[in-house]
């Protein structure tokens, strides 16, 4: 309510009691509402109070944010130290797998070349597998031949040391009767030396 507000007077000495009534109850609600903002400013006055200690306490959270982002900061850049670090490391890697794969290129080639070379070799050992096997039947075979032909001349052999038993027996008769009959020819000619023939 205004402050120059003026209670009117009655016409007989004093104020009127409707305005008097009027006046008290907008002095009540002006009450009511003053109270009200007391009440509202005592709210807002915790608020503010409850803002500002939330505000310190954001400010010492910033404080700490701040002091770790400092200690992010000097790890992120430990961070991308290691990471140029790892990333020169990868390039090397991947060089080394490049040159590992040319030389497993390689190596797949040498090793389909020794295939090739092994399935030859091992048509070699089958032919000399199949060799070898002639050749044992052919050495035992031969084998036997020369078995069956020692046989065959030891037979021969002994069965000439048997003839040469004989001839010797024979040859040593025939001289026997060979110095016989010289004995008997000698004999004869002494004989034939003594007789004395004359002559007609």
């Amino acid at each position: 309510m205004s402050k120059d507000k003026i209670l009117k007077k009655s016409a007989f000495g004093g104020f009127k009691k409707e305005d008097v009534l009027d006046y008290i109850e907008k002095l009540q609600q002006e009450i009511v509402s003053l109270k009200r903002d007391a009440s509202d400013c005592a709210a807002y006055k915790r608020e503010v109070e409850a803002l500002k200690s939330s505000a310190a306490d954001k400010d010492k959270t910033a404080e700490t944010l701040k002091a770790e982002n400092e200690a992010l900061k000097v790890e992120n850049a430990s961070c991308i130290e290691k990471n140029a670090s790892l990333a020169l490391k990868i390039e090397q890697l991947n060089a080394i797998l490049e040159k590992s794969k040319e030389e497993a290129s390689e190596y797949k080639a040498k090793y389909d070349e020794l295939c090739e070379e092994h399935s030859k070799v091992t048509d070699v050992s089958k032919l000399v597998s199949e060799a070898k096997e002639s050749v044992s039947k052919i050495t035992l075979d031969a084998k036997r031949s020369v078995d069956s032909v020692r046989i065959d001349v030891s037979a021969a052999a002994d069965r000439l040391k048997t003839v040469c038993v004989n001839f010797e027996s024979s040859l040593s008769s025939l001289k026997s009767g060979t110095d016989a009959l010289l004995e008997t020819l000698s004999s004869a000619s002494d004989k034939l030396d003594s007789v004395d023939i004359k002559e007609e």
